[in-house]
């Protein structure tokens, strides 16, 4: 599996199912390094819907979902945001993360 970009209809996004919705800015250092690593998560866990959303194209949502600074982790399940995380993180805290989750 990939990890899908979008821009718009986020609320169709989340609304079913497992989602993890990764927020970033495309010339982040940190930003590039976390997505290598979440690709690499969506290959592994295939049960969950991985999307990566530049924070550049979706202003109104910044505000919505309270991110402060990136990169920045939303996860849903069916339509409701269950936890975050935000910051610099590694693949295996993600993944550790993802398992208390769901």
């Amino acid at each position: 599996m990939t990890v899908e970009e979008i821009d718009k209809n986020i609320n169709d996004t989340i609304s079913t199912g497992d989602v993890i919705l990764y927020f970033y800015l495309p010339d982040e250092i940190k930003c590039k390094k976390f997505l290598i690593d979440l690709e690499s998560i969506s290959n592994e866990i295939h049960n969950k819907k991985f999307y990566k959303v530049s924070i550049n194209s979706i202003e109104e949502f910044i505000e919505k979902f309270g991110i402060k600074f990136v990169p920045y982790v939303l996860f849903f399940k069916d339509g409701k945001q269950i936890g975050n995380i935000s910051g610099i993180f590694e693949k295996d805290e993600t993944i550790q993360k993802i398992n208390q989750l769901y």
